[in-house]
């Protein structure tokens, strides 16, 4: 957790205890069971879980509440190792539904800011861990085995996140702005725990300490962690808030977070988890192109989004080998396999071996090259010209002086092309879901410019101009990446 006091914006703050870095392991080998509506389990002092609102609660959004703040011996369940957490003044409770999060915060009877929970912290983690997991495995190459521990890990904890995430839908609920240091998980994959969830600001007076509407990305505020939600890193004390009527609410109607905005958020949480903070152009593997359109709203609900994160596992970001199915191939479906690689590169080679026969002039006869003139050079799209010099430059053979002319011309195209893209490219990287896109286009306008740059020097001045934007765009990229 954060050195810095997360009560700025509270006039007075219970003090703060310092967090292990690890979950501490119950004394005596307690069993810690996290309660259950089902098993009627009981606490062995007098508080009792806060009963869900009946039969669905108000919506819920996001406001300002507290951190975790340690693992340790709880008072509200003696013997017993879970969470305990301190609120700020006018932050109060309600359990979510216990079909959907049976583990539910106890409130202390003799400090009313303090919450304990029993959560098993053995055997389990939270996200931030995970994604600490992830950099070593990528680090070592392990991730991208077929049985790699990590791997397997990451889509069972996704998978069940996001099954978490319908459930709440289902029963009314939203999950709101989610930090990663508050979703725990247990290892096995048996169950995930949003420790944030169900706290909520409800003062007898007074307006709530934020200025902006909470759960959104103009409310989050600078200079904190995970930078990655929404290009300005949020606050960690995020917990969901009821919306209540005026007039306590009549100067900042706000209003909760919907499902789909869940969606948006769940997508750049998982963006985070998987590629970490680097922003820069990443390859468009189909995992990636679906949180974008994830992002970018084109993902229904969280229904929908379950049904693609069948198809298309988080661990197959990093190219990782994964069998066909859990009983693997069948021999019939292995020898099939093999004779349509076969065939295909059969026919590729015949194919290839056509093209470079039909290229090849008779012999006796000299090889023929259409050079267009440089009026009909000019002619072309932009996108033909730089294929012409992909395709048929070659740096062995002198210029013919038709060659010379369009690439002078093109030259002059290109330099036109960067400098009125640049300030256009420069003005959509300042919205957050267009980065991406903005480094993608850049990275095109640098290979366009080093392809150029590879050919004959012809005029100095524009040797010159071409090497300032070369040198000008890599900047740009790294700044996208920084």
């Amino acid at each position: 957790m954060p050195t810095r006091s997360p009560y700025e914006d509270e006039d007075a703050a219970p003090p703060l205890s310092s967090r292990p870095s690890a979950p501490a392991s119950p004394a005596g080998g307690g069993s810690a069971r996290p309660p259950s509506a089902s098993a009627g389990a009981t606490p062995s002092s007098s508080p009792q879980p806060v009963p869900s609102p009946s039969p669905t609660p108000t919506p819920l959004r996001f406001g300002v509440c507290g951190v975790l703040e340690k693992i340790d011996e709880l008072e509200t369940e003696l013997g017993q190792i879970g969470i305990i957490r301190y609120v700020t003044s006018g932050v109060t409770y309600t359990a979510p539904p216990a079909s959907v999060q049976p583990c539910a915060w106890l409130k202390h009877p003799r400090d009313p800011q303090r919450y304990e929970c029993l959560w098993d912290v053995r055997n389990s983690n939270n996200l931030l861990q995970l994604r600490q997991a992830i950099e070593q495995a990528v680090q070592s190459g392990e991730i991208r085995q077929a049985d790699s521990p990590v791997g397997d890990r990451l889509d069972r904890v996704v998978y069940l996140l996001a099954q978490h995430i319908a459930s709440l839908h289902r029963e009314g609920w939203s999950a709101g702005l989610i930090c990663p240091e508050n979703v725990f998980y247990k290892d096995d994959g048996s169950e995930v725990f949003l420790a944030d969830l169900g706290f909520y600001w409800k003062p007898a007076r007074g307006e709530p300490p934020w200025d902006a509407e909470p759960g959104r990305p103009e409310w989050i505020e600078a200079n904190w962690t995970y930078a990655w939600l929404y290009s300005r890193p949020p606050l960690q004390q995020q917990f969901a808030c009821r919306s209540f009527a005026p007039p306590v609410w009549e100067k900042q109607p706000f209003t909760p977070p919907t499902p789909a905005e869940d969606v948006q958020t769940f997508a750049r949480l998982l963006w985070w988890l998987v590629v970490g903070n680097d922003r820069g152009p990443q390859s468009l593997t189909p995992f990636l192109n679906l949180l974008h359109a994830a992002i970018e709203g084109q993902v229904a609900d969280m229904a929908d989004f379950l049904a693609q994160l069948e198809r298309c596992p988080p661990s197959s970001h990093f190219n990782r080998a994964r069998a066909v199915s859990s009983r693997g191939p069948s021999p019939l479906g292995r020898r099939t396999v093999l004779l349509l690689g076969a065939a295909v590169l059969v026919i590729g080679a015949a194919g290839l071996a056509y093209y470079l026969l039909s290229r090849t002039p008779p012999e006796g006869e000299d090889r023929k090259i259409i050079i267009p003139s440089p009026e009909e050079f000019a002619q072309k799209p932009y996108e033909e010209q730089m294929k012409y010099w992909r395709d048929t430059y070659n740096p062995q053979s002198p210029l013919t002086d038709e060659q010379k002319a369009t690439l002078a011309k093109l030259r002059c195209n290109t330099l036109q092309k960067v400098e009125e893209k640049h300030d256009e490219l420069v003005d959509k990287a300042f919205d957050h879901a267009e980065r991406f896109n903005v480094a993608r286009e850049f990275k095109k306008l640098l290979d366009d410019v080093k392809l150029l740059r590879s050919k004959p020097v012809h005029d100095p001045e524009v040797e010159k101009k071409e090497q300032l934007w070369q040198e000008i765009i890599e900047l740009r990229l790294l700044e996208l990446e920084a």
